[in-house]
């Protein structure tokens, strides 16, 4: 949940990945686990990057865990195209942990009222957001406790109906990789079934290289594209993991995006320009 002050103020070796549009010949003097070796050769010997086999401008944001800043990085992110001028759609179809810590009968979309904010949409709440739950629980839990079911057409539909007005949207999941979010479906299931390449947000921090490499690992295995990595600092000072996390992860060649720094004040201003720490080539 978040708000916003809005004020001015085992190792083996790999020659090629068969389904990337150029010929992905891993570097034979490393050795790292397979599926996160992403340095990749066309034809010519050049290196290229799986970044540029996307087809598409809508990619799902995926956390290693609840609380990571998937929020924040992709409100961010947002902001970012508002900035370039250019039509950015944001689309949280789940968002559980709604109740008001004042008022628990009353209904508060903090998550999805902020990226609302962020991408500048016109498009009311429930067209950005279409289930919400009072309970902070998984949305399988909730929606089960609520007596909801939670439909993946209706969100496949919800997301078409944006893409015919944004040529880009971000679509924010609800907690890590593998949280049920209808029944003993998960996280994952629903980036099959929309199809979509996925920006994975991790916190910087000790534990962060398991968390981050697990996820990369099941998406890999699941032959889900991977538009890249965001580190978020989520802290003031950093701690020797924080420094080293970015380090190490680039050992794996996992596509790092950069680092999303600690963000104070939380406006837009300092948000935006938290957005140039980050490599955002990738979105055209």
């Amino acid at each position: 949940m978040f708000l916003l002050n809005w004020s001015k103020s085992p190792r083996t070796r790999v020659s090629f990945f068969p389904k990337l549009p150029c010929f992905a010949r891993l570097s034979r003097n490393l050795t790292c686990p397979h599926w996160l070796n992403w340095k990749t050769t066309s034809p010519n010997g050049n290196l290229c990057s799986i970044n540029f086999s996307l087809k598409q401008n809508t990619f799902f944001i995926c956390g290693t865990d609840t609380g990571v800043g998937k929020t924040l990085v992709t409100g961010a992110l947002c902001l970012y195209f508002c900035h370039k001028k250019k039509p950015i759609g944001a689309f949280k179809p789940l968002e559980s942990g709604c109740a008001s810590r004042l008022t628990p009968n009353h209904i508060h979309r903090n998550d999805s009222s902020f990226l609302q904010k962020c991408a500048g949409m016109k498009e009311p709440l429930d067209e950005i957001n279409l289930y919400w739950f009072k309970e902070a629980l998984t949305p399988a839990l909730a929606a089960k406790r609520a007596g909801i079911q939670i439909s993946f057409p209706k969100i496949k539909q919800g997301l078409k109906n944006l893409q015919k007005k944004y040529k880009t949207v971000f679509v924010e999941g609800a907690g890590g990789l593998l949280a049920p979010i209808k029944g003993l479906q998960t996280n994952l299931d629903l980036i099959k079934s929309l199809k979509l390449p996925v920006i994975v947000v991790a916190r910087l921090g000790l534990g962060t290289l398991n968390h981050t490499l697990l996820t990369l690992d099941v998406l890999k295995r699941n032959k889900i594209k991977v538009a890249g990595v965001i580190l978020n600092q989520t802290k003031s000072s950093l701690s020797l993991a924080d420094k080293t996390n970015p380090g190490i992860l680039k050992q794996y060649n996992v596509p790092l995006l950069g680092v999303f720094p600690y963000i104070q004040k939380k406006n837009p201003k300092s948000l935006l320009k938290g957005t140039k720490k980050l490599k955002l080539e990738i979105f055209r």
